[in-house]
């Protein structure tokens, strides 16, 4: 590219020029905006010169590229999307403030160590004794019992006569004797001596009792002391006992406990169930942790009826333009038979793409995958693919309305002219010397007013009509200055109207019989999400979009999951029967310890009492002598 003036030319390196201005910016490169030149000086001073203001335009940086480098062109840098550097910055700490979990669980297996082996040895030990002891009486007392049963049965039928006759003979004797006073006396004093007899033998044994043997203390100790220890040690026993029992029944009482259950191979419905309960967690670790979206996700698209009817076909608009060309001398440019064709191919392309689009997307979104190593409940199932579909189908316009603006965008930016002449048209001027012409383009101009300039935007509109012979508005249609601009701001209502397809019909030069067409269905409007007065515009922006339905199965992604075990825990109270098992196993290993303990303990404070008295005992015999 070179920068001309009255005096002097100027080559600027890396521009180039090409035939519209959207080439010559791709096919340049931006060496001389960089900081090792001094290209961008030269422009600079060249654009203070002619319009008098100074702009200040820092250069670019040439250590700061890393992908491309000065030589690179614009295009390149545009297939790159202008990025230079990708870096990625993951956190852990992030996700795991955003995960918030509630709780950890560290699972592991590894072998019996002994402390753990003699705890268990001690709990079965006394667990087992306890029962034993209760059960081995009671079955020996069963078994006498029936023994003794059956040599009474025999016995009660050998002398069955002569019982009788002793139990009738004391029968009369208690009925017919006297009951003196004299008896009822000694009754009470034999039962008041019972009683004195039974309370003094309880309170010899409760004092005396001893489960303790005299060898559980040292040797030192006499026969008498032993004996005497071993009661108060029995008492101690006791007491430590009842403490001890008491503490672990109120622990096993208010004590909560993790009750894991494990299900292998689990069906689906027991999978729901478990879902189903309020309290517990459930965990199913995946076989696949990766499954595509299209094994149970299915969704079907409806769209508008424009875009299957006979409108967008090439055989009705070719008919309506047979021998078009005999009509071109007589119409002006704003004669709507110049747009028509333009109108109904853009159409065709918009429905085209528009449906091709939303398949290619859908066809990308459920040929990715879900990965789960952990089975999800349906409820959440369900609504992490529901918020995944919905924000599919509000983002699959994006893309397309975003190419389809750039497109208009380019257009006029490059300044192109229709062939149409809708959006500028030529002007020939004589040169001064007349021996040449000059052709000049001037914008046109809609609505009669100057602020809808071509020029300045490409969104121009007026009604669209036939001109000639007569003047005959077409409804809802719009020419402007780009067909493609006047057809997005048009409206469908023509084509629900037959009487405004046949005013296109009548004014075409096409056969009258191969271009008949049934309007558009006005009773489907009640069960559409658009009006008949609905822009082109904003059914693009929906893609011509009727119905979007989604259908998930949750079937489907547990038989694609397939779990081989299923774990449900919940956290519960201790129940009776648990309280009582506690206690029974806790009873030896407390018994053992206990049995061991307390010896020791009384012998220890014996003998600290015996030093002490014998401390005591020296120091008088010395302050008496």
């Amino acid at each position: 590219m070179v920068i001309v003036s009255s005096s002097t030319t100027i080559t600027v390196p890396g521009f180039v020029w090409r035939c519209s201005a959207m080439d010559s910016i791709l096919s340049s490169t931006l060496q001389c905006l960089y900081s090792n030149t001094n290209c961008l000086q030269i422009i600079l001073l060249r654009y203070i010169n002619y319009t008098n203001t100074a702009v200040p335009v820092p250069p670019l940086n040439v250590s700061q590229l890393f992908r491309t480098s000065i030589n690179s062109t614009v295009a390149t840098l545009a297939d790159n999307l202008f990025v230079e550097e990708w870096k990625t910055s993951l956190s852990y700490i992030q996700y795991f403030n955003m995960c918030v979990p509630s709780i950890c669980q560290y699972t592991f297996v590894r072998r019996a160590n002994y402390l753990y082996v003699i705890r268990m040895f001690l709990t079965f030990y006394g667990g087992l004794t306890l029962a034993l002891s209760l059960l081995v009486p009671l079955i020996v007392k069963l078994i006498l019992r029936c023994r003794h049963q059956i040599i009474t049965k025999q016995d009660n039928n050998r002398g069955k006569s002569f019982d009788y006759f002793s139990i009738q003979i004391h029968i009369e004797f208690i009925i017919f004797s006297k009951k003196h006073i004299l008896e009822r006396i000694a009754i009470i004093i034999r039962f008041r001596t019972f009683y004195q007899r039974l309370s003094e033998t309880l309170k010899t044994k409760i004092t005396d009792f001893n489960i303790f043997q005299t060898y559980s203390f040292g040797r030192h100790v006499d026969q008498i002391t032993r004996i005497r220890l071993g009661r108060l040690t029995t008492r101690f026993y006791i007491c430590c006992y009842a403490i001890g029992l008491t503490i672990l029944i109120l622990y096993t009482s208010f004590e909560q406990r993790t009750v894991t259950t494990k299900f292998y191979n689990p069906s689906l419905f027991v999978a729901k169930q478990l879902q189903s309960k309020q309290i517990g967690t459930v965990d199913c670790p995946c076989k696949r942790a990766s499954i595509p979206l299209n094994e149970f996700i299915n969704i079907q698209t409806r769209f508008h009826q424009i875009c299957t009817s006979t409108f967008i076909k090439d055989e009705w608009r070719e008919s309506l333009l047979v021998d078009f060309e005999n009509l071109t001398d007589f119409l002006r440019i704003s004669d709507y038979r110049l747009f028509l064709s333009a109108h109904l191919q853009f159409l065709s392309g918009l429905c085209y793409q528009a449906i091709k689009h939303v398949n290619d997307t859908l066809r990308s979104f459920t040929s990715n995958f879900l990965s789960t190593s952990r089975l999800l409940s349906q409820s959440l199932f369900d609504k992490q693919l529901s918020n995944l579909t919905y924000q599919t189908e509000a983002h699959i316009p994006t893309l397309f309305v975003r190419a389809l603006e750039s497109v208009h965008a380019i257009n006029h930016g490059n300044v192109l002219m229709t062939v149409y002449g809708s959006n500028y048209k030529f002007v020939a001027r004589n040169t001064r010397k007349g021996s040449s012409t000059l052709l000049y383009t001037l914008p046109t101009i809609y609505n009669g007013s100057e602020n809808c300039s071509c020029e300045l935007q490409s969104k121009c509109l007026s009604q669209a009509a036939f001109t000639w012979p007569h003047y005959v508005k077409v409804k809802g249609l719009l020419v402007g200055c780009l067909p493609s601009e006047s057809f997005l701001a048009s409206t469908l209502e023509c084509f629900f109207d037959i009487d405004c397809i046949n005013i296109i019909r009548n004014h075409m030069s096409g056969n009258i019989y191969r271009t008949r067409a049934n309007p558009l269905n006005t009773s489907s409007i009640i069960h559409s999400r658009y009006q008949i007065n609905t822009t082109v515009n904003d059914l693009v922006k929906k893609l011509f979009m009727e119905q979007w339905s989604t259908n998930i199965s949750y079937d489907r992604y547990f038989s694609q999951c397939a779990p081989n075990i299923c774990t449900y825990s919940y956290i519960d109270n201790a129940n009776p029967l648990h309280v009582a098992s506690t206690l029974l196993g806790l009873y030896g290993g407390l018994t053992v310890v206990l049995s061991w303990w307390c010896p020791q303990f009384v012998e220890l404070i014996h003998r600290i009492q015996t030093r002490y008295k014998n401390k005591r005992r020296i120091g008088s015999i010395s302050s008496v002598s």
